[in-house]
């Protein structure tokens, strides 16, 4: 299966919905309180945020992505789960008459919804409230130039800074994983079912255990699941049952495909968990049922 034809089977299955990883534990909850999630907006580019119609171009007055449309153009864009999209014209105002706003839930079932007007005069804000990835359709009532079309994410802030010492695991391979907006690449060790990984830790200690899925050339659906089982010296400790989708934010890059030119490679959300060891001196050995980037990050 091509990564060409992964990316098209994603947008498809988005729409479609998918449930939400599992319920925080009690260390990621204490955690998200003391460190809320900041708001960013990214700026819509090209695909796979932008679907078809007028497509963005880069202005470099404005220093952004904008769309220019004629009295009945539009432009449709992908908004995913509990995002939401923001419409600003950088250099002029900006009122809701001018759009005409639609929502498709299913592709092809477009409905006609409300944008909400900004407080600066220049901005218009669409929020679909969607636990699934949702159409946005804008079509323009009259001739209007550069808008700038944002989709809305939030961003951990602060907990990652207090794991600082990485773990290195016994038994894996050792990547740099490098997603395209980000300096430099992270350390992950690659994991394999029937080749168990172990780390060695003293506790107690508390340790983000970070994964990313590798989806296969076989690959047909873009939601997948897989398990973690986690023993600790030896005996069962924790299983972690994972439902990821494929990783549309930004390419992500393995090894030193980003030096050589090479491909994005194909992999899931990074999905991360918390766990709490007791004290002692112990061994932490990871049994996957598909193949994992994984690394474990010590407060």
């Amino acid at each position: 299966m091509s990564k060409a034809r992964i990316w098209l089977l994603g947008l498809m299955v988005l729409l479609q919905g998918m449930p939400a990883h599992a319920g925080l534990d009690g260390a990621a909850l204490r955690l998200l309180q003391q460190h809320p999630p900041s708001l960013r907006w990214d700026n819509v580019e090209s695909s796979p945020w932008w679907v078809a119609g007028v497509r963005p171009r880069y202005k470099f007055h404005l220093g952004m992505h904008v769309v220019s449309f004629g009295r009945g153009d539009s432009t449709t864009v992908l908004v995913p789960a509990r995002a939401m999209l923001r419409i600003t014209r950088p250099k002029g105002e900006l009122h809701a008459a001018a759009l005409l706003a639609q929502l498709a839930d299913t592709p092809g079932l477009f409905q006609d919804v409300s944008l909400v007007a900004g407080s600066d005069g220049h901005s218009l804000i669409l929020n679909p409230q969607r636990a699934h990835s949702v159409l946005v359709r804008l079509i323009a009532r009259k001739s209007i130039t550069d808008l700038a079309l944002f989709i809305s994410r939030y961003e951990p802030n602060g907990w990652s800074l207090h794991y600082r010492d990485q773990v290195a695991l016994d038994g894996a391979k050792r990547v740099g994983i490098r997603r395209a907006d980000q300096r430099g690449s992270r350390q992950f060790w690659l994991v394999a079912p029937g080749q168990p990984a172990s780390a060695q830790l003293t506790g107690p200690v508390r340790v983000a255990l970070q994964h990313r899925l590798i989806y296969g050339a076989q690959a047909q659906q873009l939601h997948q699941d897989y398990r973690i089982r986690l023993l600790l010296d030896g005996k069962p400790w924790r299983t972690l049952q994972v439902e990821t989708s494929l990783e549309t934010v930004q390419p992500i890059y393995v090894g030193s495909a980003w030096l050589a030119g090479g491909g994005a490679q194909a992999l899931g959300q990074l999905e991360t968990d918390f766990l709490e060891l007791p004290p002692g001196q112990h061994e932490l050995r990871f049994k996957v049922s598909a193949p994992l980037y994984v690394r474990l990050l010590a407060l």
